[in-house]
């Protein structure tokens, strides 16, 4: 039985410094609905949402931090994205008035490559299912930045990309790499974080091997946490990939991919049961049961969908047989707390 002290929402705040580098956004009128405190009410008016016939984020900012010495410490292009900004929305008394942000960002559409720009947003995730073959779907949580300020003005000198929030430890993992498996030093640490509905999603977080010991020491699986972190990126799986020459030198083609990590910089001491952002374990078991409920409506949607739309069509089918890879240990269900 859930208990009557409600889940507050994660405190989750993301700042971002830098220039900005690409613009992925286009400005339409057309008929939308604006909401408030459970009105709504049907407008036509300008929206400024994602270009739909380009892929990536809405924007992107280039940031370069340096240490206290000057140096660049890594450089990063991080992608921002945007709910749909509406002209238009509705005051605390119901009336339809006009949207300042929406003016903001029609100013920021006609910024130059390389304005100094500072974005304030929050860690979401973009949630869907799909499938491959028409039978089996999975279900992606893909985190990203939505931003609710974009400013030319007031932007701090050094770059960042930085942020702090606070959640539940479901698991503290080593990483692993590798065909032979090898731990790399580093930790895995899946939090899970709560938005004003009470509803909670997942998100992986880095741990380097600077920090590894003192974060195992603090921290636990099932612990009510504030976790400081910032946005970097490293090339993975391959390196530099060297060809042999007739003549001339070698080619230093690199191979591998970018992964954006979200790397832990520090954290508070795990919460008390009377700090606001502490949940009991049966808060989260709770959580967690209305989390898979979800999934499993949204799986059920999705195929309903691809039904509808296959109208007959034989669905495509996979190549080969089905995977032999045997269920992690470190995946085990009992061994997590909730």
């Amino acid at each position: 039985m859930s208990e009557v002290k409600e889940i507050k929402r994660s405190e989750n705040k993301i700042q971002i410094v830098g220039e900005m580098s690409e613009l992925n956004l286009k400005d339409e009128v057309k008929d939308t609905t604006i909401r408030k405190n459970g009105k709504e009410v049907k407008v036509k008016c300008g929206v400024i949402e994602k270009a739909d016939y380009k892929s990536g984020a809405s924007m992107t900012i280039k940031v370069e931090p340096k240490d206290e010495g000057g140096n660049v410490r890594y450089s990063e292009t991080v992608g921002i994205n945007f709910y749909p900004i509406k002209e238009k929305k509705l005051d605390e008394n119901g009336n339809v008035v006009d949207n300042s942000f929406y003016k903001s960002m029609q100013t920021i559409m006609n910024y130059d490559k390389g304005t100094r720009v500072r974005v304030d947003g929050s860690l979401v995730a973009n949630e869907y299912a799909s499938s491959k073959d028409g039978k089996n779907y999975d279900y992606h949580s893909i985190p990203q930045v939505n931003a609710f300020i974009v400013s030319s003005t007031a932007v701090p000198e050094n770059d960042m990309a930085e942020g702090y929030i606070t959640g539940v430890i479901r698991q503290i993992i080593p990483e692993i790499r590798g065909e032979e498996a090898t731990e790399t030093g580093r930790l895995k640490v899946e939090l899970f974080y709560f938005d004003n509905k009470g509803e909670t999603t997942p998100n992986t977080f880095i741990v380097t091997k600077e920090f590894a010991e003192p974060f195992t020491d603090l921290y636990e699986n099932g612990q009510s946490v504030q976790l400081n972190y910032e946005i970097v990126s490293h090339q993975t799986n391959g390196g530099a990939k060297k060809s042999k020459a007739a003549f001339g030198r070698e080619s230093n083609v690199t191979s591998g991919y970018t992964v954006t990590e979200y790397q832990i910089v520090g954290g508070d001491a795990p919460f008390e049961e009377e700090n606001e952002h502490y949940v009991s374990m049966q808060q989260m078991k709770d959580a967690m049961t209305a989390r898979q409920n979800l999934i499993d409506t949204t799986i059920d949607n999705k195929k309903k969908e691809d039904a509808e739309n296959a109208g007959g069509k034989t669905a495509k089918k996979g190549l080969g047989r089905p995977s032999n890879v045997s269920k992690s240990a470190t995946d085990d269900q009992e061994e997590l707390p909730f």
